[in-house]
């Protein structure tokens, strides 16, 4: 879809934004439904948005960064994106590892204080076969559900207000032409024939 987006329109930053955008409503939508009340319907829903809206940011990243950069450079600008990707993720699970190792211990021990003791509670933080093998009607399930619940909504309002920032960094991109040229630099076709403006205009 992105792809076709930037053949008929023959520009990509704002679908980029819109792309951001659409992520980032997946990811609110799922402070509602990532807990203990949440539907499977929501939940499917807002993976779909993420999914959506980073396959437009991804590309059009990609698109605008290697347009951005002579012909010899395409190769390592998509290498640092991608390394640049990774990097994201790898400090966004850093920082939920963080938040769930800070948040989840205490969660369980206020909401099973009386019902589990400290070996118990121990146990059912190290282990999520241990978490579920409680019957689902006792009120430790019940207390373990709202923990969980509480913990992964602090995750996901960090992530949403984190997520806030992509779409503001996208308005300062260029909306650069997508013409038949292999960049926006050199100006050349893939043959290495140099096109003037016309040729630019009508492409």
């Amino acid at each position: 879809m992105a792809g076709v987006f930037m053949i008929f329109f023959r520009r990509t930053k704002w679908l980029l934004f819109a792309g951001l955008l659409i992520r980032l409503l997946g990811v609110g939508i799922m402070i509602y439904t990532k807990g203990a009340h949440g539907s499977t319907a929501g939940l499917v829903f807002g993976q779909l948005l993420q999914g959506i809206g980073g396959g437009f940011a991804s590309a059009s990243t990609q698109v605008l960064a290697q347009a951005s950069v002579p012909h010899q450079d395409v190769a390592t600008v998509t290498a640092l994106v991608l390394l640049l990707a990774e990097i994201g993720n790898a400090v966004g699970s850093a920082m939920a590892t963080g938040i769930w190792k800070q948040w989840m211990p205490g969660q369980l021990a206020t909401h099973l204080a009386g019902l589990a003791n400290a070996t118990e509670i121990e146990a059912i933080f190290g282990s999520i076969t241990v978490a579920a093998s409680y019957p689902k009607d006792s009120a430790i399930y019940e207390g373990v559900v709202t923990a969980y619940s509480n913990t992964m909504r602090t995750i996901l309002i960090a992530a949403t207000v984190i997520a806030v920032i992509p779409p503001c960094l996208a308005l300062l991109v260029d909306n650069i032409h997508l013409t038949d040229a292999h960049n926006a630099v050199e100006r050349e076709d893939v043959g290495g024939e140099r096109l003037d403006e016309k040729k630019l205009e009508n492409h």
